[in-house]
């Protein structure tokens, strides 16, 4: 095993810090990284960008509860709810091949599981973009005084 940097190390300079869509970006590489041996990355990042995902869902759910929201804002938080998932089908991709196969932890998933994880998560960047765009141009038209 070959780590390009320790999991436990606590401070993180500037260019290792991701934001944003570049995040996808970023666990694509370490991704990619994986699949030629150098593991940079594991389960728990996929995890944390599902769990990420959820709370934005969750987050859609209190507006739309809460405010009188158009009916395409509904329905935008139904297509986030699909982002949501997609992630979590990578994320249980991602578990069933590194602890799943009942031999203990396998730091390396077989390099098609991992291109498949990828694709799906370059998907996912686009989807994501588009319902994200579309929520806030019609937040901004519902709440312009903001």
């Amino acid at each position: 095993m070959v780590y390009a940097q320790r999991f436990d190390q606590y401070y993180l300079g500037k260019e290792q810090l991701k934001f944003g869509m570049e995040v996808y970006d970023e666990v694509i590489r370490r991704l990619d990284d994986l699949k030629n041996g150098v593991i940079t990355i594991d389960y728990r990042a996929i995890h944390l960008l599902y769990e990420h995902k959820k709370s934005i869902h969750k987050r859609l759910e209190f507006i739309v509860s809460r405010f009188d929201v158009p009916l395409r804002l509904k329905g935008l938080k139904e297509e986030y709810r699909k982002v949501m998932d997609t992630v979590d089908s990578a994320r249980r991709l991602m578990l069933k091949h590194t602890i799943g196969n009942g031999e203990g932890y396998n730091l390396t998933p077989d390099k098609e599981v991992i291109d498949q994880i990828s694709d799906t998560l370059s998907q996912v960047k686009v989807m994501e973009k588009q319902v994200l765009t579309e929520i806030c141009d019609k937040l901004r038209e519902v709440y312009n005084e903001f």
